[in-house]
């Protein structure tokens, strides 16, 4: 289960400001991710809900395959189920250039979703600063994200706890952003769908994007 709060950033200058606010000098790690999106020949997954992303990243040697079901989201907040299935950088690679292979690695799929072969969707950049603040006087895992689309540039903060209620952190949050001149306002969608829908509206083509 995957359980975080969104807060989505006006411009870069308020990204950077926040990435000041929440951080000390010397802390965060960035990182650049890679991320491609596909779906049956059919949609199939688009029609159950269901996010099938491959990422890599600049900071490992690995990859990811994430799984996402459709998420609910209240109050700025989303809920969703997600798992992961790690492979090489270079599975990764042969992959991408070859969608289908994919199927090895969640041989699943082919009897719980009737897919044989999968098709690309698009894909965009993210560059990703995760720190650790303490707010409320716990230690919160926060992502400050600058998501490149082929549309144009998003900001966004994510936050994530383990022991504080994620409503009162992210309130806390927002309460911080806003005390520091800060424009953020909630979150209410994923990436994924932000990116369908951006393409979309610029009358793009997903499938023209490659980060």
């Amino acid at each position: 289960m995957e359980i975080e709060a969104k807060l989505v950033l006006a411009t870069k200058e308020d990204l950077l400001k926040a990435e000041t606010l929440f951080s000390r000098p010397g802390e965060g790690q960035m990182v650049e991710l890679e991320n491609y999106f596909y779906d049956s020949a059919t949609d199939a997954l688009r029609k159950e809900g269901i996010m099938f992303r491959l990422r890599l990243s600049n900071a490992s040697d690995n990859a990811e395959i994430n799984i996402k079901s459709h998420a609910e989201i209240d109050q700025g907040s989303t809920c969703r189920f997600a798992s992961n299935v790690s492979l090489t950088r270079e599975q990764a690679l042969r992959c991408r250039d070859n969608p289908s292979m994919l199927l090895e690695f969640v041989p699943e799929f082919r009897t719980q979703h009737n897919i044989t072969e999968l098709k690309f969707l698009g894909g965009f950049r993210t560059k990703r600063m995760s720190i650790t603040a303490t707010i409320l006087n716990e230690p919160i895992s926060l992502k400050l994200d600058e998501v490149m689309y082929q549309f144009g540039n998003h900001y966004e903060l994510e936050i994530s706890c383990n022991n504080q209620p994620l409503q009162d952190v992210y309130a806390e949050t927002e309460r911080l952003l806003k005390l520091n001149g800060i424009s953020a306002k909630m979150g209410t969608q994923s990436k994924y769908h932000t990116f369908v829908q951006g393409c979309n509206e610029s009358l793009l083509a997903p499938t023209s994007m490659r980060p």
